[in-house]
């Protein structure tokens, strides 16, 4: 019951007051079927690709502890004559995937769990990027299942200044895995650069975490 408390005590926080770094908060100490994965590009996964034609891969995570199967992340991004799409060695001080002025960079997470129908999925998911369309916001949302709740939208600075955003969402029931999406559109002179992808999973039993939802709720109509 320790941790069910400190799970809901440590999310109403996210809500209620956004702290200045954007951080994967969640830990095995915080559930059950925790999984953590990340990707951070740092090897060189094919060269950039030809305008018009996008850059398409599906690339396995550098750090994966994930008992329950494959994590992936499939990347399609698109580039302009001057900036081509595709995955760039040391852009910005760092390896990236890029996308070109004004032209789309889309992500899509694969996140295999073991299915339960007794628990409530927490899923967090960090990256931090450069050079976002002033005005336009990043989407992101999970595409598969349908149905769940989006807790908290964190935005902040990492230690190398690069901005950086933390979802959490809540899926009930736990399923087989998750289809997790994000799109970014680049710049009108630099285009968009994604320097990292971070995931973590946890699972706990779905009527506490429902009480939290309630709470986080009231949080955010308090907050607008």
């Amino acid at each position: 019951m320790k941790k069910l408390i400190t799970i809901c005590a440590l999310v109403v926080v996210v809500i209620a007051a956004a702290p200045a770094v954007a951080n994967i908060t969640i830990t095995a100490a915080d559930g059950v079927n925790y999984t953590y994965q990340r990707w951070d590009f740092d090897t060189d996964h094919t060269e950039t690709a030809t305008y018009p034609m996008p850059y398409l891969k599906t690339l396995v995570p550098e750090t994966d502890h994930n008992p329950y199967g494959d994590p992936s992340v499939s990347i399609t991004a698109y580039g302009t004559t001057a900036s081509p799409a595709g995955w760039y060695d040391n852009l910005n001080g760092q390896d990236v995937m890029h996308a070109g002025p004004l032209k789309m960079l889309i992500v899509s997470l694969t996140i295999p769990n073991k299915p339960n129908p007794d628990l409530l999925k927490i899923v967090q998911v960090e990256f931090a990027y450069k050079n976002q369309y002033a005005g336009v916001p990043i989407t992101a949302y999970v595409t598969d299942p349908l149905g769940a709740v989006l807790v908290s939208e964190v935005k902040g600075i990492d230690s190398l200044g690069w901005d950086e955003m933390t979802y959490t969402w809540h899926i009930y029931p736990q399923p087989e895995r998750e289809t997790i999406m994000f799109v970014f559109m680049g710049g009108a002179t630099n285009g968009a650069d994604l320097n990292y992808v971070e995931v973590a999973t946890v699972c706990t039993p779905e009527p506490v975490t429902f009480a939290l939802l309630g709470l986080g709720g009231l949080f955010l109509r308090r907050r607008k």
